[in-house]
């Protein structure tokens, strides 16, 4: 079962600065979290 979680635009702005901040630190990290997504 999967579920889709809706975030107003300011948690989606806020999750995306936490990922690019993730992604530039860490990035083969980061492509393992996208796989599982």
């Amino acid at each position: 079962m999967t579920h889709r979680v809706m975030l107003d635009p300011d948690a989606e702005r806020d999750l995306d600065a936490i990922f690019r901040y993730f992604a530039q630190r860490n990035p083969p990290a980061a492509e393992r979290y996208i796989r599982e997504l």
